[in-house]
């Protein structure tokens, strides 16, 4: 962790930052560092290696510049209406991105934290919050009631309540504690005593001022909390949180899932004194925490919702509250609203599905004005697709098993509405052809295909046991004092069901073998070797002819230096008639013979793109032939690699931390490995 950091660190870094964001005190643009050779980027990778050493951060690194910028429909002339920007160094964002790809290889990330976390989603979180919430409904117990003739009670069978509590933590990203930020930084033992000193004098001595206009406020030392704006600020404070969610896993009685500072408790029980017992040990928990590790929680923005399906009865309308806190939460029977996402008692979706309408609306007539304005198809196009529709598909993915057909009617309309605004079509146009004009699918089409990518994404993710849970679903309860015990269908059921469908339309199993997420295991200060991997691209025009293709290779392979192997790859797939194939040929240049030294065959999977099957021929013929023959003659050598595929080629060149499947990190694993 505390060795030099390596150029192509630094190439990514700046690679990855942003455009046109505005500078720090230092005036230093990202598209200036974008443009420095690599004189000049080895001067500055000197310079921040030099501070890593020495555990030191400049001080023109620690001001920081803030912007307060007024929040629509807010008063302008009240503090809190505002919302504050803070300008770092541009510097100081690139050391830090650096730092932050290496503190995420060793950070440990908890499974139910979503927050800031790849591959991970906002929606991820509603959908185990609906998914504990239905089996909790799901639960019965036997009740008597009393009957309207008299006589003897029936006992009936009656669902179990779900109560859902919203924690909200006052400013909590700026009220960390450095004492105990650093304390829970040296428990780490891979992480090095450098590193240690560089983000103890990252986080201390901070200065902040506010800019309004032209007028500037004094500098003021902040004692408290990661920087604002900082790359390095979430990554720092779900470590600090990560404590709480690991003291949650020891509550059985409540489950605990938490996107950066929002957590969210979802507790089940016979009524709601059963399910307001089950919730505060967790709450007793979360408070101690909170003033042990001195972060404020808002009970005024707390909330406590109770769900059932059931009428209700005397039992649910008794007042009951929870500790939390310095004060006490009561408990509603209300839709709570969970990261943009409104969740009805009903559990249906009608308020989510009704403001997401009109919301939609007001953009539809914004719409209409750009296209007023002489706008281009596909300028109207992308507009569409990001401002308008984007509001009717959130949380699309989480909501689709249980959206009530009537209110997915709604929504669809104003989707197709707005398309018709978008494209200056006739009311009366039919919906087919809007939506071919349009180039896009039905809204019922687009949720159903999230909502089964989403299902895809929890079976291959590792280390996941909620999301993967998620994704099963329980027998129905059996029946109860010969009363029928009527199950609600669990929000993966609707999406299993689909799924068979869908794969009994195609021919294959639900079960089919599929391909692992990557599994991020490249750690950035083994890219040393990355610079002795070189690519070379024939370049032609797309529509050139065959002779054209050949003489552009011919050219770029007659200017590559001499090497000993040649390893051609080349895939094939067919969706139609499930089949794909790959295959990869070892020859040795030193030989007179032009056959190949070795070949090597394999089948890609029904389902394989040409891509995939163009990257597991590589990765075939990397472990099958190449491997095994530069391992017997140890032997420095120089190797020709050859694939007929520009996007396996793309995917590689981009670099092995940002390697976006299992297939491409497995290659680069095996080079890096070969090239040192």
């Amino acid at each position: 962790m505390d060795r030099p950091f390596t150029p192509y660190e630094l190439d990514l870094a700046i690679r990855d930052s942003s455009h046109g964001a505005a500078s720090g005190l230092d005036a230093i643009l990202n598209e200036f560092l974008q443009h420095l050779g690599p004189a000049a980027r080895g001067t500055l990778r000197t310079m921040i290696n030099i501070c890593l050493s020495d555990g030191c951060v400049p001080m023109s690194w620690k001001i920081g510049e803030t912007i307060p910028v007024p929040k629509f429909g807010k008063d302008p002339c009240r503090a809190e209406s505002h919302r504050p920007i803070a300008l770092l160094s541009a510097l100081l964002e690139v050391t830090e991105k650096m730092v932050h790809r290496r503190l995420s290889a060793l950070l440990p990330h908890h499974p139910r934290q979503f927050g800031f976390v790849s591959s991970r989603r906002t929606s991820d979180v509603v959908t185990l919050v609906l998914d504990r919430i239905t089996r909790g409904l799901n639960e019965f117990s036997m009740v008597e009631y009393e009957r309207p003739s008299g006589g003897a009670p029936s006992l009936h069978p009656r669902r179990h309540r779900s109560l859902v509590v919203l924690i909200d933590f006052s400013t909590a990203f700026d009220t960390i504690d450095h004492g105990k930020l650093l304390v829970m930084l040296d428990r780490l033992p891979r992480l090095g005593p450098r590193t240690k000193r560089w983000l103890r004098n990252y986080l201390r001595g901070r200065y902040v001022r506010v800019r309004v206009r032209e007028q500037t406020s004094r500098l003021q030392l902040t004692s408290a909390g990661v920087p604002q704006g900082s790359v390095l600020g979430p990554q720092l404070f779900l470590y600090y949180v990560d404590d709480l969610l690991r003291r949650l896993d020891n509550i059985y009685s409540a489950s605990a899932f938490m996107y950066a500072d929002d957590l969210t408790l979802v507790a089940s029980g016979a009524d709601i004194h059963a399910c307001a017992a089950a919730m505060q040990p967790a709450l007793s928990l979360v408070t101690s925490w909170a003033a042990e590790h001195n972060l404020k929680i808002n009970v005024d923005k707390s909330e406590a919702a109770l769900f059932c399906v059931s009428s209700h009865t005397l039992s649910d309308e008794d007042p009951v509250a929870l500790r939390l806190g310095n004060g006490n939460l009561q408990i509603k029977s209300h839709p709570v609203r969970l990261l943009g996402t409104t969740i009805d008692r009903l559990l249906n979706f009608g308020p989510h599905a009704a403001a997401a309408a009109k919301q939609t609306m007001l953009r539809r007539y914004q719409l209409r004005l750009v296209a007023q304005a002489g706008a281009s198809h596909h300028t109207m196009r992308s507009f569409l697709i990001g401002y308008v529709h984007s509001v009717l598909l959130y949380s699309g993915e989480a909501i689709a098993p249980c959206l009530a057909p009537t209110y997915l009617h709604n929504m669809e309309v104003r989707y197709r509405d707005s398309c018709k605004t978008s494209l200056g079509l006739s009311a009366s146009t039919e919906d087919t052809s809007v939506y071919l004009e349009a180039n896009l699918l039905p809204l019922r089409k687009v949720l159903w295909l999230r909502a089964l990518s989403q299902h895809e994404r929890y079976t291959r993710l590792r280390n996941s046991e909620d999301l993967r849970a998620a994704i099963y679903s329980e027998p129905a309860p059996p029946s109860l004092g010969r009363k029928a015990a009527t199950a609600i269908p669990l929000p993966r059921d609707a999406v299993l069901n689909e799924l068979r469908r869908v794969c009994s339309l195609i021919g294959i199993s639900p079960e089919h073998a599929r391909a692992p997420l990557v599994g991020h295991r490249i750690t950035p200060w083994c890219t040393e070797s990355c610079h002795k991997v070189c690519f070379f691209v024939p370049k032609f025009a797309k529509d050139a002819e065959d002779h054209v293709r050949r003489h552009a290779f011919e050219t770029v392979y007659a200017s590559l230096e001499p090497h000993e192997l040649e390893l051609w790859t080349d895939g094939s797939s067919s969706l139609p008639d499930l089949t794909s194939g790959s295959a990869a040929l070892l020859y040795d240049v030193t030989r007179s013979d032009a056959t190949p030294a070795d070949v090597h065959r394999a089948a890609a999977g029904k389902l394989a793109c040409s891509y995939r099957a163009e990257c597991l021929a590589i990765e075939n013929g990397f472990r099958h032939l190449l491997v095994p023959r530069l391992t017997a003659t140890q032997t420095p050598t120089r190797v020709l690699v050859a694939t007929d595929s520009l996007s396996a080629i793309e995917a590689l060149r981009v670099d092995p931390l940002a390697a976006h499947d299992y297939a491409t990190e497995e290659i680069w694993i095996m080079l890096l490995s070969l090239v040192e």
